[in-house]
């Protein structure tokens, strides 16, 4: 299964590059894989793994239970993903925390934690490895009412780096202050009458909040005279 995965990396993956430039001069070119598009090519080389397995393997299999077919294949999807994880760092110029930061920002029921959220606020003091959260900014401009989590994830893990990352995290995303503001318009009652509509609103506002704050009070470090009057 292996040897299949690198072809579809390979041809059947587009590459968002993006190139940064920062007041000292430095210079960081970054080049991710959408986690969307990875689980995407996973589940088609995972469905055609699974089905020369279950070809190959005997008779017998036709009398398995429904669960156990069900757990071969979700061992089965977890093995792969782990190697094209492993193929990604080997073969591209990822690093463990630009991965860390697309899979907690994905559609994953459970929001980034509180060791992730530091280990990757730690790291985007780094002028690299910050180029590598560059996935918020795609997270939140592909805000559907349908796929929700991503986004809401997303925001969960930007209010940690507004509060604990490096100063030009408020500057940087001053330009998704409208898409942070239509979210925070959603509206969504799950089946256990949990208002995830109204969490997604106040994160918003807090976010909305903190990056208004931080960007008045940097206008004002370095321009103290024109603000105060």
């Amino acid at each position: 299964a292996y040897s299949v995965i690198l072809p579809f990396i390979t041809y059947a993956t587009p590459l968002y590059k993006s190139i940064s430039a920062f007041g000292n001069g430095a210079v960081a070119h970054v080049t991710y894989i959408d986690t969307e598009i990875m689980d995407y090519i996973i589940k088609l080389v995972f469905k055609f793994s699974i089905t020369i397995i279950l070809k190959i393997l005997p008779k017998k299999t036709a009398n398995m239970s429904s669960a156990l077919i069900h757990e071969i294949k979700g061992q089965a999807f977890r093995f792969l993903k782990e190697k094209i994880k492993t193929a990604r760092l080997v073969l591209t110029d990822v690093t463990p925390v630009q991965l860390m930061t697309e899979e907690v920002t994905n559609e994953n029921p459970r929001p980034p934690d509180t060791r992730t959220r530091s280990i990757i606020a730690r790291a985007a003091f780094e002028v690299d490895e910050y180029e590598r959260i560059e996935i918020l900014h795609h997270r939140l401009s592909k805000f559907d009412k349908g796929y929700w989590r991503a986004s809401y994830n997303a925001l969960t893990l930007l209010e940690h780096l507004l509060t604990h990352g490096p100063k030009r995290v408020p500057e940087e995303f001053q330009c998704d202050i409208h898409v942070i503001e239509e979210i925070g318009q959603f509206q969504y009652i799950d089946e256990k009458r949990f208002n995830w509509g109204l969490s997604v609103r106040k994160l918003s506002e807090r976010i909305l909040k903190l990056l208004k704050t931080r960007i008045f009070s940097q206008k004002k470090e370095q321009h103290p005279s024109n603000l105060s009057q």
